[in-house]
């Protein structure tokens, strides 16, 4: 069976404007580490230029690979954010952070650190990631794109990370960094959302575009 990709809209443009694309450090929970507190709090290092930050957050099920609950749209100034809600026991959260300037654009490209809550064994963990791992396989082997859960945070959709050379997604322009917000009318948050699409004969696409700028970091002067 054929699948079509077709990008219907692009609503609107991010711009970095940097000599390089650079990412938030993150500090605390370490990836991967048992969280106790019923309310973490999650840090981050400064990031220069950065005027705020936005982060959000996803809870997921470590069985199943899918996603269950998102928290979008959190904005502070501050280098640390507390849960305002008791974290669900045997679940792991990623979390991401983007700095931003003043007129709200993000400078930097989110990460997707994660920590685990309760009595979440190794094994339960590996079987987590390979199952995210399948999905997102199953995704670039019918679309020709590798994906994430992590577009800006004041945005809800599914970066892609790399477009496949000769892929139909690449002959129907679609991007590294481009976020899918919707596929055949359905909002799309999360790759769950997207890999729940894929059994569909025709993929219709709406995205929205993020174009990164890069200049050199030595100019040459004219004689």
């Amino acid at each position: 069976m054929k699948y079509f990709i077709v990008p219907l809209l692009f609503l609107s443009t991010f711009i970095y404007a940097e000599q390089e694309i650079k990412t938030v450090t993150t500090e605390s929970p370490q990836s991967y580490s048992v969280v106790k507190e019923l309310r973490p709090t999650l840090r981050w290092k400064k990031y220069d230029g950065a005027h705020h930050y936005l982060l959000r957050w996803f809870e997921m099920d470590p069985k199943t690979g899918s996603t269950i609950k998102t928290k979008q749209n959190i904005i502070t100034d501050k280098l640390e954010y507390q849960f305002e809600e008791d974290v669900v026991p045997d679940r792991v959260y990623q979390w991401q952070i983007d700095a931003c300037d003043k007129e709200n654009h993000s400078i930097t490209i989110s990460m997707c650190p994660s920590f685990l809550t309760g009595a979440i064994t190794p094994k339960e963990v590996d079987a987590w990631e390979k199952e995210v791992d399948r999905k997102s396989e199953a995704i670039g082997a019918k679309l020709g794109i590798t994906v994430r859960n992590s577009g800006p945070p004041h945005v809800k959709g599914v970066m892609i990370q790399g477009v496949n050379k000769n892929s139909m997604a690449e002959e129907k322009g679609l991007k590294q960094f481009d976020i899918i917000i919707e596929c055949n009318g359905r909002r799309i948050e999360t790759v769950d959302d997207l890999y729940s699409q894929l059994k569909r004969p025709f993929l219709s696409i709406e995205l929205q575009r993020r174009v990164i700028f890069s200049f050199p970091k030595d100019k040459k002067e004219k004689k």
